[in-house]
C-alpha cells in the first residue's frame, strides 16, 4: 500500500516536471520572438515616445492590428520624435541617446511581464497592477563594459511591491537569466548607436532657414533703415517675410527615417516665432524712421498755419505772410511725396498686425486733410494781398522819404557829436558810443524793412552808403569800447574785493585773457586813445600782480603791513578784515617801492618758516613726558631707558634746528625765543644725563645694599645708600607729578644740585664696594673673570650655597651643576659636566664661611678629583685584562681621550726605540693604530646616544691625526725617538714618581692642569695646527705670549682653545671691543697671573 502511494506521487511529480519544462520552453520562445521582432522591426507594435513624460505605451494586439495598413501591408514607424530648434541648433526630442535608454527600459518592461507567470503550485490570485509596477531587473553584471544598456534602479515603492510579489515564485529569474535571451536583448540598442550620424544628418535639410536664428536682427534692421527705404522697399521686405513663411509651411509635417518618424510641427512653430520676431524688429525701426518724417511734416504745418493767419496791418505783416507762402510753395512737392508713403507704410503695419498707438494712427490719417486745409488758406491769403497791394505801396513811398530824411539827420549828428571826434576821453567816447548805437539800431531795423519793401513791390534798390559806413565803424568801436568797459568794470570789482577773498591765479588768467583780446583788435583801432589808455591800465595792473602775489601770502602779519604803512606813509586797515580790500593795497605805490615790498614779503615768508619750526619744537616738548617703569616690587622708581634715550636724541635734533635758526638772518623777531629754547634744552639734556647716571648707579648699588649679605659687611656704606635711596624715591614721586620733560627739568632749580649730591654719595659707595670686591678677588682669582654685577649677585647670596649653581659655568670650563647633600646643604658631593657626566669628588667640599674661600676649595677639589681619576685609569692600563674599548665606553670622555693619547705616546716611543732591532715593529705598530682607528669608526655604526656619538667622533678626530703622524714617521724612515719629527709632536707621559701627567711639545714640558673638560667637537688638526702648537709652546717656554694672526674665520681662536683643552687648562676668551678699556684688561691679567689660567684676547 505504501509502495503504491509512493509510485503515484512519483508519477505525479514527473508529470508536472515535464509540463513545466514545456511551459518554460514556450515562455522562452515567446520572449525570444518578442525581442527579435523588436530588433528587426517586424513587430507592428507602435511605441509612441512622449517627450515630456519619457514613457512607453504598449498597445494590445487589437490596437496593434489597427495600426497596420493591411491593404498595402505597410507598417507604421516604430518611434515618433519631434524636430525642434534649441539654442541655435536643430535637435531631436527625445534625442537618440534618450531613445536608446528608453529601448533598454522596453527590454526591462518585457522581462517584467514574466513576474506575472507563477510557477505551478503557487498562489494564483495576483494583482495585475503590480506586474508593471515591479522594478526593472538589474542586468548590469551581464552588460558589456561600454555600458550600452542601462537599467533603472529600484525605488522605495518598488521594494514594497517586491515584498508583496515575492510571496509566490515566478518564472522571471528563469527567463531573465537565459543566456540566449541575454545575448539577444543586449544587442537591441546597438542599432541606434551605429546609425547615430545618419539620423543627425537627416536634419541638415532644415538648416536652409539658419539665417533666421543666426543673423543679428537688430543690425540688419538698422542697415536697412540707413538706405532710407521707400514704401516699395518696405513692402518688398515684408513680402520676403511672407515668402519665408510659405517655405516653412511647405515643410512636411512628418518624415520617415526607419525606424523613426520625424515630426516637424514644433520646428515649424520655432521658425514661425523667429520670422515673427524678425518682422517685429524691422517694423520697429521702420516705424521710427517714418515717424521722424511724420514729425517733420507735422511741425512744418504747425509753424506755417499761424503765419498764414497773421493779420495784414503794415508792411512787415505783408512781408511775413509772403515768406510763409513762399515756404509752403517750396515744400509742396516734398510734403506731397511724403504723405502718401507714410499712409501706405502705416496701412502695411495694420495689415501685418503691428501694434501702433491709436493717437499716432489718427494723426497719420489726418495729415493729408491738414495739408489740403493749408493750401486752401494760402489761396485766400494770396487773394487778400492782391486787393491791398496799392494802398500799401502808397504808404511805403511816403515812409521811405521820411526814412531818408532821418538817415541824413543821424549822419550829420554822428559826424559832429559821435564817438569818432578826436581828443575825446575814453570814458566819454564810450558813453557817446552807447547813445549812438541805440539810435543806429532803430534806424537799421527800419532800413531792413524798407529794403524788403522795395524788393516786394519791385522798386529799384536805394543805397544808403553813409549808413553802411557807420555800421562798420560802430562794430569796430563796439569791440574796442566793449573791451574797455569790461576791463573798467572788472578792475572796479577787483578793487572792491575783500583781501581775504582775493584769488591771484583767477585774476592773472582774466588779465591775460583781456590782453589776448586786445591783440586781436584791428590795427586801425590801436591808434585810438581808448586803446592806449586800455593798454596802459592792463600793463600797470599786470606789473603789480607779482607784488600782489607776494603780499597775499598768509605769512604777511600785522608787523609786516605796519612796515609797508611806514614806508608809503599810507594807512592800511589790515587789522579789520571786513573792510580790508584790494583798493587799500593798490593805493600804495607798489612799483615805486618794489624792492622794499619784495624784501618785506620774503622776510615774512622766512619768518613764517622760523615760526613753523619753533611751533613744531614747542608742540613736541609740550607732549614729551617721562615714561616710568617698575623696579622689583617697589613701584615705578625708574625712567624707561629706551624712552629716555629717545628724549636725549630728540634734544639733539631740536638743538640742530635751533642752531640753524639762530644763525638765520631773518630771526630778529624770534631771537629771544630761540635763545630761551636753546638754554632750556641744554639744561634739560645735562639734567637727564646726570639723572640716568644716578639711576644706573642706584640700580647697581640697590642690589648690593638692600636685602643682601654685603650690606651687613659694609654698614657705613649701607647707611649712606639708605639716605640716597629715600631721596631717590622722593625725586621720582615729584617727577611723576610733573611728568612733562621740559617743565620738570626747568621748573625746579634745586633738582640739579640734588642730583649732583646723590651722584657723589653713590660714587663713594661704589668706591668702597670696588675695594671690597678687589679683596674677594684676591682670595678667589677666578672672580677677576666675572663682571661686578655677577660677582655681587654671588656674594649677595653667600648665605645659601645652593644659589651658586647658575654661576658655575662662569668660572669653570665644563661644570654644569654640583650635587649637594640632601640633609647638609653646605656639603658638595659631586659635579656634573655639560655632557651630563657625573663625577663624584674624592672628598666632600664644605661650603661654609666666606664664599670665595670655599670656592677655592671647590676648584682645588675638582682638579684633585680629576687627577686621581687619571692616575687610577693609568693603573688600569697595567692590568692584563685591560680592555681599551670597554674602558672608553664606561669612563668619561676626558679620561678615554687621555688614555688613547698616552697609549699612542708610549707605544710610538717604544717602537722608535726598538725599530733598529726589530725591523717589522714599525709596520706592526702602524697596523695596530689603524686597527684602533677602524674600531672607533665601527663603533659609530651602532645605535648610540648623542653624547656617545660625540665621544667617538672626538676620539676619531684626535687618533686620526696620531695615526697619520706615525704613518708619516714610518714612511719617511724615522727610527729614533730623538728625531725632531717625533719630538715636535704633542706627547703625553705620566710620571709615577712625581704623580704628574706631563705634556711635551719639542723640549717644552707642560704639567696637565686637571681641569674638568666637556667633550666638545675638537678641532681637526692640520700641519698648520701643529706649527701653531710648536710656536705657542716655544713662546710660553720663554715666558712670552703668542699672537696667531690671519684672516677672520681661519681658526686662530679655536686653535688656542683646543691647545688649552689638550693641556687641561681653563681658557678665558675675551672679546676686545671698543668698550673693553685698560681697567678691564688689567683686571683680566690679574686673574690670569694669580690663577694660572690661559687668556685668549680675541680681535
Amino acid at each position: 500500500m505504501i509502495f503504491l502511494l509512493f509510485s503515484k506521487s512519483f508519477l505525479g511529480n514527473e508529470f508536472l516536471s515535464s509540463f513545466e519544462a514545456r511551459l518554460i520552453e514556450a515562455l522562452t520562445l515567446c520572449a525570444k520572438n518578442t525581442f527579435e521582432m523588436i530588433k528587426t522591426r517586424a513587430n507592428p507594435t507602435l511605441i509612441q515616445i512622449k517627450s515630456r513624460l519619457k514613457k512607453f505605451r504598449l498597445y494590445s494586439l487589437d490596437t496593434v492590428d489597427a495600426n497596420i495598413d493591411r491593404k498595402d501591408n505597410i507598417i507604421h514607424p516604430l518611434i515618433l520624435t519631434n524636430v525642434e530648434l534649441h539654442s541655435s541648433i536643430i535637435i531631436l526630442n527625445p534625442s537618440i541617446d534618450e531613445i536608446q535608454q528608453l529601448m533598454h527600459q522596453l527590454v526591462n518592461y518585457v522581462l517584467n511581464i514574466f513576474h506575472g507567470v507563477r510557477k505551478w503550485g503557487e498562489v494564483r490570485h495576483i494583482d495585475s497592477k503590480l506586474i508593471h509596477n515591479y522594478p526593472m531587473h538589474d542586468f548590469s553584471d551581464l552588460l558589456p563594459t561600454d555600458g550600452t544598456l542601462e537599467i533603472d534602479k529600484m525605488s522605495d515603492s518598488g521594494k514594497e511591491n517586491l515584498r508583496h510579489i515575492e510571496q509566490a515564485e515566478t518564472y522571471y529569474n528563469t527567463i531573465a537569466n537565459n543566456k540566449e535571451l541575454t545575448k539577444l536583448y543586449q544587442n537591441i540598442g546597438t542599432f541606434f548607436v551605429e546609425n547615430h550620424v545618419r539620423f543627425e544628418k537627416e536634419l541638415e535639410e532644415y538648416y536652409e532657414f539658419r539665417d533666421l536664428w543666426e543673423m543679428n536682427k537688430i543690425n540688419q534692421a538698422k542697415k536697412f533703415i540707413l538706405a532710407n527705404p521707400g514704401y516699395a522697399a518696405v513692402r518688398s521686405i515684408f513680402a520676403d517675410f511672407d515668402d519665408t513663411r510659405d517655405l516653412i509651411k511647405r515643410i512636411p509635417e512628418s518624415k520617415d527615417i526607419d525606424p523613426f518618424c520625424y515630426l516637424t510641427n514644433k520646428l515649424k512653430s520655432n521658425l514661425f516665432d523667429e520670422i515673427r520676431q524678425l518682422e517685429l524688429i524691422f517694423a520697429k525701426y521702420i516705424r521710427i524712421h517714418y515717424r521722424m518724417k511724420f514729425m517733420s511734416i507735422n511741425d512744418f504745418f504747425k509753424k506755417t498755419e499761424p503765419r498764414l493767419n497773421r493779420q495784414l496791418r503794415d508792411l512787415d505783416d505783408v512781408r511775413f505772410v509772403i515768406n510763409a507762402l513762399d515756404t509752403l510753395k517750396e515744400n509742396f512737392v516734398f510734403v506731397d511725396h511724403t504723405i502718401e508713403p507714410l499712409e501706405e507704410v502705416y496701412n502695411l503695419f495694420k495689415r501685418y498686425s503691428i501694434d501702433i498707438p491709436q493717437e499716432e494712427q489718427m494723426a497719420i490719417e489726418m495729415l493729408r486733410s491738414t495739408h489740403e486745409r493749408l493750401l486752401k488758406r494760402a489761396k485766400h491769403v494770396t487773394h487778400d494781398l492782391v486787393k491791398t497791394q496799392q494802398s500799401f505801396l502808397d504808404r511805403f513811398l511816403i515812409d521811405t522819404k521820411q526814412f531818408q530824411n532821418d538817415v541824413t539827420d543821424f549822419v550829420e549828428d554822428y559826424d559832429n557829436n559821435g564817438p569818432m571826434i578826436e581828443g575825446l576821453p575814453a570814458q566819454e567816447a564810450s558813453d557817446r558810443l552807447t547813445h549812438f548805437e541805440s539810435r543806429f539800431n532803430d534806424l537799421w531795423k527800419r532800413y531792413e524793412t524798407f529794403v524788403a519793401g522795395e524788393e516786394l513791390f519791385g522798386l529799384d534798390k536805394t543805397e544808403y552808403i553813409h549808413l553802411q559806413t557807420i555800421k562798420k565803424q560802430l562794430n569796430y568801436l563796439k569791440r574796442l569800447y566793449g573791451l574797455y568797459n569790461d576791463v573798467i568794470k572788472t578792475m572796479e570789482m577787483y578793487y572792491e574785493t575783500n583781501w581775504k577773498d582775493f584769488h591771484i591765479d583767477q585774476i592773472t588768467n582774466e588779465i591775460q585773457e583781456f590782453q589776448n583780446k586786445m591783440k586781436k583788435l584791428p590795427k586801425g583801432l590801436k591808434t585810438w586813445p581808448a586803446y592806449s589808455e586800455l593798454k596802459k591800465k592792463l600793463d600797470n595792473f599786470n606789473e603789480c600782480l607779482p607784488l600782489l602775489e607776494l603780499l597775499i601770502n598768509p605769512a604777511m602779519q600785522s608787523r609786516h603791513w605796519e612796515r609797508i604803512e611806514k614806508l608809503a606813509k599810507i594807512h592800511i586797515p589790515h587789522n579789520d578784515s571786513s573792510i580790508f580790500s584790494l583798493k587799500h593795497v593798490m593805493n600804495v605805490p607798489l612799483i615805486k617801492y618794489r624792492e622794499d615790498i619784495e624784501d618785506i614779503s620774503i622776510t615774512a615768508q622766512k619768518e613764517r618758516d622760523i615760526e613753523s619750526k619753533l611751533f613744531s619744537i614747542e608742540l613736541e616738548w609740550r607732549q614729551r613726558e617721562f615714561k616710568f617703569t617698575s623696579f622689583k616690587n617697589r613701584g615705578e622708581l625708574l625712567l624707561r631707558g629706551q624712552e629716555t634715550s629717545e628724549i636725549l636724541s630728540a634734544i639733539d635734533d631740536s638743538n640742530l634746528i635751533l642752531a640753524a635758526l639762530a644763525s638765520n638772518r631773518y630771526n630778529i623777531f624770534f631771537k629771544n625765543q630761540i635763545q630761551k629754547y636753546i638754554a632750556d634744552l641744554a639744561i634739560c639734556a645735562e639734567m637727564l644725563t646726570k639723572w640716568m647716571q644716578v639711576q644706573n648707579l642706584w640700580i647697581y648699588l640697590e642690589a648690593v645694599f638692600v636685602g643682601g649679605d654685603i650690606g651687613k659687611q659694609m654698614p657705613q656704606e649701607a647707611r649712606r645708600f639708605a639716605n640716597v635711596d629715600k631721596t631717590w624715591i622722593k625725586l621720582m614721586s615729584k617727577a611723576k607729578e610733573n611728568s612733562n620733560v621740559l617743565s620738570c627739568c626747568i621748573s625746579d632749580e634745586t633738582l640739579f644740585p640734588l642730583l649732583n649730591n646723590m651722584l657723589e654719595q653713590l660714587e663713594l659707595c661704589q668706591k668702597s664696594l670696588a675695594g671690597y670686591l678687589e679683596t674677594k678677588r684676591g682670595v678667589f682669582p677666578r672672580f677677576y673673570f666675572l663682571s661686578d654685577p655677577v660677582m655681587l649677585e654671588i656674594l649677595g647670596q653667600a648665605s645659601d650655597p645652593t644659589k651658586i649653581q647658575p654661576y658655575l659655568s662662569s668660572f669653570t670650563e665644563a661644570v654644569k651643576f654640583v650635587e649637594f647633600h640632601t640633609k647638609e646643604i653646605d656639603r658638595i658631593l659631586s659635579m656634573t659636566t655639560r655632557d651630563d657626566e657625573k663625577i663624584p669628588f674624592y672628598k666632600d667640599v664644605i661650603a661654609k664661611g666666606q664664599v670665595e674661600e670655599w670656592l677655592n676649595d671647590f676648584i682645588r677639589t675638582h682638579q684633585k678629583t680629576m687627577h686621581q681619576y687619571i692616575r687610577h685609569s693609568i693603573e688600569k692600563m697595567t692590568y692584563e685584562d685591560f680592555d681599551l674599548y670597554k674602558f672608553i665606553e664606561q669612563e668619561i670622555a676626558q679620561l678615554g681621550l687621555l688614555i688613547v693619547q698616552i697609549i699612542w705616546t708610549k707605544r710610538s716611543e717604544k717602537t722608535l726605540q726598538e725599530a733598529i732591532i726589530n725591523k717589522n715593529l714599525m709596520n706592526e705598530t702602524n697596523k695596530y693604530f689603524l686597527d684602533m682607528l677602524n674600531q672607533f669608526i665601527d663603533n659609530t655604526t651602532f645605535d648610540l646616544t648623542k653624547y656617545q656619538r660625540l665621544k667617538y667622533e672626538t676620539l676619531i678626530t684626535i687618533h686620526l691625526h696620531q695615526r697619520d703622524i706615525f704613518q708619516e714617521l714610518y714612511t719617511t724612515g724615522i727610527r729614533s725617538d730623538l728625531d725632531f719629527d717625533w719630538a715636535k709632536q704633542c706627547r703625553f707621559y705620566f710620571r709615577e714618581d712625581e704623580d704628574l701627567l706631563l705634556v711635551k711639545i719639542t723640549e717644552v714640558t707642560f704639567i696637565y692642569d686637571n681641569e674638568a673638560l666637556e667633550c666638545p667637537e675638537r678641532l681637526v688638526i692640520t700641519p698648520l695646527t701643529d706649527r701653531c702648537y710648536i710656536s705657542i709652546a716655544q713662546a710660553l717656554a720663554m715666558s712670552y705670549g703668542a699672537s696667531p694672526a690671519g684672516p677672520a674665520g681661519t681658526g686662530k681662536t679655536e686653535t688656542t682653545k683646543d691647545m688649552a683643552r689638550t693641556l687641561g687648562k681653563y681658557c678665558i676668551v675675551q672679546n676686545c671691543s671698543d668698550q673693553f678699556d685698560y681697567r678691564g684688561l688689567g683686571k683680566t691679567f690679574k686673574g690670569l697671573a694669580i690663577s694660572g689660567c690661559w687668556g685668549c684676547f680675541d680681535e
